[in-house]
């Protein structure tokens, strides 16, 4: 293929995209729709905690994450 024949292509294929447009930054209002119906993670459940590991989970020298990374 010629750099003519490339050139032209290329010049075709841009025309059948449209120029990205952002929207309107509307997380103020959607994320202030957002309820989550559940019991308050603060209080106390019916059963006691033991251990609690804390992590991303992707760290597999950690015993707690290893066999499930």
């Amino acid at each position: 293929m010629s750099h003519r024949s490339a050139l032209l292509l290329m010049l075709v294929a841009s025309a059948c995209f449209q120029p990205a447009r952002l929207a309107r930054d509307d997380s103020a209002t959607v994320l202030a729709k957002q309820i989550l119906e559940a019991p308050d993670p603060t209080l106390l459940g019916p059963l006691p905690v033991r251990t609690l590991y804390y992590g991303s989970g992707n760290d597999r020298r950690r015993r707690a994450f290893k066999d499930s990374v």
